[in-house]
């Protein structure tokens, strides 16, 4: 057999050509590589491993030489092969089953990635970078290596990540406000020195009544008067919590919200932690029974019973939540910790390392309506580019709402990309089928596809461009006089694939079928009049100002750029422009003025 101890690099092509089997260890290998060469990576596991039986002096050396030369050329997927044959000759080596747990991660098997770091912990429980690794592995988190134990160790010094205190809006919805306590301060102290002075005239009533002299009576008055004035520094939560209660004493409304605020500000500050009980308990009982949801208040009863040391009971908790929403940051956050509290590493790794994941994605915020708000805030400064990001996280994670669906289309669009503006709005309408924003969009966007493909067809050439822009609007909306068009552009497209012949004779069953239950339409078709241009440019500028009048202004200027190829007006050119310039849309913009460079200079 060949000496490839020397050899710095190993070529397959070479060695396969050059040399043949001189025995049945050789004739393994031989299979084995060129069953790699076929990316048959399982048969070829199963030949190394017959050719490492019969001769491991030779074989077992060969096989490291080829692992090695397989990760420099980034062949992951064939120095897996090859790696875990060398660890089931070693299975005590967890460096190198935790390094072939990352490679299983880079080719998406993440049931093997999970597999070797587990065994890689069974050899050493202590070697942090397969922990690590594992907790990423786990929730399919892009990190690896160090940067998956950085992400475990942003949480060494937290004790527990707390949500924001809760406050009522004008219009009766919750808002979160993590500044409510100093917001209340004065208000607690004006309260507080008006139950001291009200002690205090009491006492000096009741020395009087008893024949003690006024000094006398002063005096003892002032024994049960502490202070008659408080600063910010003086307060204890307990001074918050008499102040909440008196302020909810005779508002329902506001008891959930300051019952919520006192549990919340007595876990922050780790005081008299037992007292609560009786509130949560009620709390949970009454959230239950009314069915009424007050944001992140099972996060706050998971504190509790972790505050007080009954770990499992808060375990449970988190898992719920985790149930209902597996994106919940404070839930992921907190389980982690205490599963860390608990020495249940793994399972501490993967939460810990996941909440590290959304608190960045949510831009280092573990609230995530800071994302939404700042999502529509880009949308609202035409940041489009960032806005999408942000509103793809919201869609991917089940917090957005059909405006912010809504405005993930305009930016895909703005990128041109109408495969997914297309994708979003059909997700739109799967999720609120009864939102009549949604139908609104879907409507509009589809006349946006048309109004394009129509202004294609007035140009030399661009059936096909055409074709594919009709094509999307079919995917939205089956409508008769598309069916129509698709198949009158058919007819002028030469060369139609094999699809798109099957797609004909799809649309003329559809269009048969329609024509068959509505006969009156038939007629219509028949008669087959040729529109009006101008007609349709007028059509397509009332379509455009009542977008503009919206602030629907992305797909606005798709019918203002249909109306000005029928017809170069100034009027048209004047508003379209000033449409790219408020959206920072120089690139379209430098086209508009090359294109009529004599109505810019008129």
């Amino acid at each position: 057999m060949m000496d490839y101890n020397n050899v710095e690099n190993i070529d397959d092509d070479e060695f396969l050509t050059n040399y043949s089997p001189k025995n049945k260890a050789e004739e393994h290998l031989f299979k084995a590589l060129n069953l790699m060469k076929a990316e048959l990576f399982q048969a070829a596991m199963v030949e190394f491993h017959q050719a490492c039986q019969l001769n491991p002096q030779e074989i077992v050396p060969l096989a490291k030489k080829i692992y090695t030369e397989k990760i420099k050329l980034q062949q992951y997927e064939a120095a897996l092969v090859v790696g875990v044959l060398l660890l089931s000759l070693d299975d005590t080596d967890y460096i190198l089953a935790t390094e072939l747990a990352g490679y299983a991660r880079k080719n998406n098997d993440y049931m093997q990635a999970t597999s070797l770091y587990r065994k890689a912990l069974t050899i050493d429980p202590n070697y942090m970078l397969a922990l690590c690794n594992l907790g990423a592995s786990l929730e399919k988190v892009p990190y690896y290596d160090q940067d998956a134990i950085l992400a475990y160790k942003y949480f060494n010094n937290t004790d527990f990540i707390f949500p924001e205190y809760l406050v009522l809006s004008e219009d009766g919805k919750y808002e979160f406000d993590n500044g409510y306590i100093d917001s209340i301060t004065s208000k607690t102290i004006e309260y507080l020195t008006q139950k001291q002075e009200e002690k205090y005239n009491k006492n000096l009533a009741i020395a009087s009544k008893v024949g003690v002299s006024k000094e006398i009576g002063t005096s003892v008055a002032n024994t049960w008067q502490t202070k008659k004035s408080f600063s910010k520094r003086d307060l204890t939560p307990t001074n918050y919590k008499q102040y909440l209660d008196h302020l909810s004493a005779n508002d329902h409304e506001l008891q959930d919200i300051c019952n919520y605020n006192i549990i919340l500000l007595y876990l922050k500050e780790n005081v008299n932690i037992l007292a609560l009980g009786e509130r949560v308990v009620l709390l949970t009982k009454k959230l239950e029974t009314t069915k009424k949801e007050l944001p992140h208040f099972d996060i706050l009863a998971g504190l509790y019973y972790a505050r007080i040391g009954q770990s499992d009971k808060a375990i449970n908790i988190f898992f719920n939540v985790l149930k209902k929403d597996r994106f919940d940051r404070y839930a992921n956050a907190n389980l982690g910790l205490i599963c860390r509290k608990v020495g249940r590493m793994q399972q501490s790794a993967r939460y810990l390392i996941f909440a590290y994941y959304l608190y960045r994605r949510a831009l280092n915020s573990f609230n995530i309506n800071n994302l939404i708000i700042q999502a529509r805030i880009k949308f609202s400064s035409r940041v489009f580019r960032v806005a999408k990001g942000y509103f793809m996280i919201l869609i991917e994670e089940g917090y957005a709402e059909v405006e912010d669906y809504i405005s993930c289309v305009q930016c895909w669009d703005f990128e041109k990309n109408t495969d997914k503006a297309i994708e979003i709005i059909q997700q739109c309408i799967a999720k609120f089928p009864e939102s009549e924003s949604a139908k609104i969009t879907l409507s509009d966007f589809y006349d946006v596809l048309l109004a394009r493909a129509d202004t294609l067809l007035l140009e030399n050439n661009r059936e096909r461009m055409a074709f594919d822009l009709y094509k999307k609007a079919y995917i939205l909306d089956h409508r008769l006089d598309l069916i129509k068009k698709l198949l009158v552009i058919m007819r002028k497209i030469k060369k139609l694939s094999d699809d798109e012949k099957k797609f004909r004779v799809h649309l003329k069953t559809e269009l048969n079928n329609m024509l068959s239950s509505v006969p009156s339409i038939g007629n219509e078709i028949i008669q087959n009049r040729k529109e009006n241009t101008e007609d349709r440019r007028i059509e397509y500028l009332k379509k455009a100002k009542k977008l503009i009048r919206e602030n629907k202004y992305l797909p606005a200027v798709a019918f203002l750029e249909s109306a000005f190829r029928i017809k170069n007006d100034q009027a048209t050119y004047s508003i379209l422009s000033n449409l790219y310039k408020a959206l920072g849309n120089h690139d379209d913009l430098e086209k508009l003025n090359k294109r009529q460079p004599t109505i810019i200079n008129r």
